[in-house]
C-alpha cells in the first residue's frame, strides 16, 4: 500500500481553484439571464410593432371605406350601375376609380365595389348571368376596403350602402323640390 505524504494534498479536500469555478458558474448564469432579458425585450418590441401595424391597417381600411362610401353616395342613384361596369361572375368586385393602391401614411389601400348578392337582379330572368353582376336593381352596393402594410395579411373591411332620399328633400318618398309651382297654402299638389 502506498502512503500519501503529508506535503501532498488530497484532491478531494483541496479547495484551490474553487473561487474560479464559482465565478464561471455565476458568469454563465448572468449571461443566460442577460440573453433571456434581451430576448424578452426584442419580443416585446416586435409584438408592439405588430400590434401598431395591425391597428394602422385597420384605421387605414376604415378611412378608405369611408372614402369609398362618400364617393358612391355623392353619385346619383341612376349611376350606381356604372360602378359595377366590368363585374363578372368570376370577378364580381370592381375598383372604384382613383382608389387603387393609394398610399396613406405608410400603408396602401384599395377600394372595390360589388353588387349585393340578394339583389333582385339575380333572380330576374330578364338579365343574363353576366349582366347580373354588373347591374344594380335594389340600390344597394357593397363597398370593400383593403389596406396593406409592410408585412402581414391585409385588413379588409366591407359595408353595404343603400340609397335613400335625404329627409330634408323628401316627403312620402317623393321629392318636394320637384315642382314648386304647384305649392298652395303650404300643401303640395302631386298631380
Amino acid at each position: 500500500m502506498k502512503r500519501i505524504a503529508k506535503d501532498q494534498s488530497n484532491p478531494l479536500t483541496d479547495q484551490r481553484g474553487m473561487a474560479l469555478f464559482a465565478a464561471f458558474v455565476v458568469l454563465i448564469l448572468l449571461t443566460v439571464l442577460g440573453l433571456a432579458g434581451i430576448y424578452l425585450a426584442t419580443t416585446d418590441i416586435k409584438i408592439s410593432h405588430n400590434y401598431k401595424e395591425i391597428r394602422q391597417r385597420f384605421f387605414t381600411a376604415e378611412a378608405a371605406l369611408e372614402q369609398g362610401v362618400n364617393i358612391v353616395q355623392s353619385t346619383s342613384v341612376d349611376n350606381w350601375s356604372n360602378f359595377l361596369t366590368g363585374a363578372t361572375i368570376t370577378d364580381p368586385e370592381v375598383l372604384i376609380s382613383g382608389l387603387s393602391n393609394v398610399s396613406f401614411y405608410g400603408m396602401n389601400y384599395t377600394v372595390l365595389v360589388r353588387n349585393n348578392l340578394d339583389d333582385p337582379v339575380f333572380t330576374d330572368p330578364n338579365y343574363t348571368t353576366s349582366e347580373r353582376y354588373s347591374t344594380d336593381k335594389d340600390e344597394i352596393l357593397v363597398i370593400i376596403a383593403e389596406a396593406r402594410g409592410n408585412a402581414g395579411d391585409p385588413k379588409i373591411l366591407e359595408t353595404a350602402v343603400q340609397w335613400e332620399p335625404s329627409p330634408e328633400n323628401s316627403y312620402g318618398g317623393k321629392d318636394m323640390t320637384a315642382d314648386n309651382a304647384n305649392v298652395t297654402d303650404a300643401n303640395i299638389d302631386w298631380t
